[in-house]
């Protein structure tokens, strides 16, 4: 028994000293880059530190109201804001030039984009980060799948409508049973969790042929739930940061939180079904046709082809690899649902608070339908206000980039570009940067090339972008002509927390009263 309490308290030392050992090198090597920073851009200034590891990006890319603060330090400090990403160097920049000059002029100098050694494979090895050379292959696989021409078909629209359809019952039933009781609350609906569903069922209907997974009525759905858990947890858990911090242990990390952490519960759950799903589109591709859109399978059930059917065909002729294909269906199926989630529930919310807008939105769908072009706009404006992906088209340079100041931009720094603190860049939208005004898009001429990055710009530009946009006109289109939103103003509408900038957590969610405008009348 001695013996045991002696090993354990060897070991305990052991990993006592360890971690003082990595704490104090990381000291050092935080120190070391800062210096290099400094003498390596002569000069430029560095966000303030906030801890004794320095003024590592965790401290900016899971703080409290990040992007918030990211567009005051660029008041205080000026275009060009330096930081380190492990040891490596990274800088925020609102000037907008030198963003075109590497994602559009210098593109293919410019194709990298940083590690954020996030402990989650799906996202750090998918077409989102893999470097340059890997990430064209990819690239030329999934964008034609995302084009126009793959989702205006008629099995991929018919889906849409289906899921519309679906909302819009919800709503109904909610609203007949308002009418029968006492408490007029019942008409106030939290637009965050009807509108989760409603995304969540639109990409599993429309990329995997699965219709019956999200109950629009149930008091609680398993796959947003758990989705909704894993986002909100990754800028609280230290995990998390711990491995920000310390790359060296991001992959043994990765692989305690996917096997024995909560987090890592929706992680296997979105795996295990994307797994299942591409078997059941090859068992599909293997039997006859009966037609180029469908597959009639062996129990009877007839297997539309979709989007997703187009990917699945480049992985089996050895287009993509295995850990390819997975990780990066992975990430585009959480993007298309939590992006288009968040755009949703702002556009409703901003609708709900200014009536004004909301009708002459009404009235223009009424004659142009989902093709309005004041739809458009509202779109364009809400995106800019609120972009549901803030990393906008950050880059890592291949050289170093001298700027007029005299300063210089060191090779290898990862160029971040926040789209919230772009978006309101009174230099280019005006005094009322942040008034929500859809008029403001009536013309565009003058604006320059990256001024509005919600969906990123250049190559390596979201791919998802025409069919986001669609599938949202469409929905407003239904829902406009036949409801009516009310809400209040939120003081904290735009309080939030963007995880390294890739997404959003609202500080609370929205809520709006629902009435058929029939009701109105």
């Amino acid at each position: 028994m001695i013996v045991f309490y002696d090993f354990l308290l060897t070991l305990a030392g052991g990993l006592l000293v360890t971690g003082i050992v990595l704490v104090a090198s990381k000291i050092v090597a935080n120190r070391l880059t800062l210096l290099r920073w400094k003498r390596l851009s002569k000069g430029l200034p560095i966000f303030p530190e906030k801890s004794l590891l320095g003024n590592h990006i965790s401290t900016m890319g899971l703080g409290f109201e990040n992007c918030r603060k990211i567009a005051e330090a660029h008041e205080n400090l000026g275009p060009y804001i330096g930081g380190m990403l492990g040891n490596n160097f990274c800088m925020s920049t609102i000037d907008l030039d030198l963003v075109k000059r590497v994602v559009i002029d210098e593109a293919n100098l410019h194709l990298d984009r940083q590690h954020l050694n996030l402990p989650v494979n799906e996202f750090e090895e998918s077409i989102m980060l893999v470097p340059g050379h890997e990430w064209k292959p990819l690239r030329r696989v999934y964008a034609p799948a995302l084009k126009s021409n793959k989702f205006k078909t008629p099995n991929v629209i018919h889906e849409i409508e289906d899921s519309i359809t679906k909302l819009i019952g919800h709503i109904e039933r909610r609203l007949i049973k308002a009418e029968s009781d006492t408490v007029k609350e019942n008409t106030k609906f939290k637009v965050d969790d009807f509108v989760h569903r409603y995304s969540l069922d639109l990409v599993f209907s429309c990329f995997y042929k699965q219709y019956q997974l999200i109950d629009f009525d149930s008091e609680k759905c398993m796959w947003t739930s758990s989705i909704d858990l894993m986002l909100d947890q990754i800028p609280v858990n230290p995990m998390v940061k711990f491995s920000m911090i310390f790359p060296w242990f991001s992959s043994v990390v990765d692989w305690v939180v996917y096997h024995f952490h909560p987090l890592g519960f929706s992680r296997r759950k979105v795996v295990e079904f994307v797994k299942l799903q591409t078997k059941l589109g090859i068992e599909a591709r293997r039997q006859p046709k009966g037609d180029e859109s469908s597959t009639l399978l062996k129990d009877g059930t007839k297997y539309r082809r979709n989007m997703i059917d187009h990917i699945i065909d480049a992985f089996l002729d050895g287009k993509l690899t295995q850990k390819e294909y997975l990780n990066t269906t992975c990430f585009l199926m959480a993007a298309a649902d939590k992006t288009a989630s968040d755009c949703i529930v702002h556009t409703i919310y901003l609708l709900s608070i200014n009536q004004d807008i909301q009708e002459r939105l009404r009235e223009s769908i009424k004659v142009e339908g989902a093709d309005s072009e004041y739809l458009a706009w509202v779109l364009n404006e809400s995106l800019r206000l609120l972009p549901p992906a803030p990393i906008g088209c950050s880059r890592t340079n291949s050289y170093p980039i001298e700027l007029d100041n005299g300063h210089v931009v060191p090779t290898g720094t990862f160029v971040v570009t926040c789209a919230y603190a772009i978006h309101r860049l009174k230099k280019y939208w005006g005094e009322d940067a942040n008034d929500f005004k859809p008029e403001r898009w009536r013309d565009t001429s003058h604006h320059h090339p990256m001024q509005y990055i919600p969906f990123g710009a250049g190559s390596r530009a979201c791919p998802g972008r025409e069919f986001a946009l669609f599938q949202m006109k469409m929905l407003f289109a239904a829902l406009l002509t036949r409801y009516k939103f009310e809400g209040t103003e939120r003081e904290d509408a735009y309080t939030f927390t963007s995880p390294a900038l890739i997404y959003v957590v609202p500080n609370s969610p929205t809520f709006v009263t629902i009435k058929r405008l029939e009701d109105e009348v």
